[in-house]
C-alpha cells in the first residue's frame, strides 16, 4: 500500500482495499484512535435503531414464532389491522 498525501481540507483519502476490508462503504463513519504505534483507523457503528423496541418484546422471548404469527392471523386477519399495529411498533419516517 502506497501512502496517501493530505489534501488542503484536511481530508485523507483510504484506499479501495482498505475500504472493502473493513467494509465502508459511502456515508459509513469512520473513527481514529491514537495507540502507542500512530493512530488506528476504525469503523464507527452507530447505535442501533431497534434499540429502543427491545424492552417492547422481552416478553415474547420465550414463545414460538409460528405460534405468535398465527395469534396475529387470528387477532388482526384484514391487511389493514396489520398494517395499523406496524405503525404503532416501527418509527415513523422523517420527511425532509
Amino acid at each position: 500500500m502506497r501512502p496517501r498525501a493530505r489534501a488542503a481540507k484536511g481530508q485523507v483519502s483510504i484506499p479501495k482495499d482498505v475500504q472493502e476490508r473493513i467494509g465502508l462503504r459511502p456515508g459509513d463513519e469512520v473513527r481514529l484512535a491514537a495507540d502507542r504505534r500512530g493512530f488506528r483507523l476504525r469503523k464507527h457503528f452507530p447505535e442501533s435503531p431497534f434499540r429502543k423496541y427491545r424492552s417492547h418484546l422481552n416478553n415474547l422471548a420465550a414463545h414460538d414464532p409460528n405460534e405468535l404469527v398465527e395469534q396475529l392471523h387470528h387477532r388482526w386477519p384484514t391487511a389493514h389491522w396489520r398494517q395499523r399495529l406496524l405503525r404503532q411498533l416501527l418509527p415513523q419516517p422523517r420527511l425532509g
